[in-house]
């Protein structure tokens, strides 16, 4: 279980396997972040950062009542 409690939380990249649950409880407030030695990668033809959050498994859930902003 990835658990994400009240409060701030900074997240630079992280990833997520196989058969894990993330649960976001109240008052929880989630953050992408970048690392400053974070280097864009090469995708195809334009340079990309990596992902701050990357869901890279099978049977993943995620619990609690979160909302989306983006900024």
């Amino acid at each position: 279980m990835v658990y994400f409690g009240p409060g701030v939380h900074d997240l630079t990249n992280r990833s997520v396997g196989d058969n894990k649950t993330i649960y976001i409880a109240g008052g929880a407030y989630i953050r992408g972040a970048m690392d400053a030695d974070e280097k864009p990668v090469q995708i195809g033809l334009s340079d990309m950062l990596l992902p701050t959050f990357k869901l890279s498994g099978k049977n993943i859930s995620i619990r609690g009542s979160p909302l989306c902003q983006h900024e």
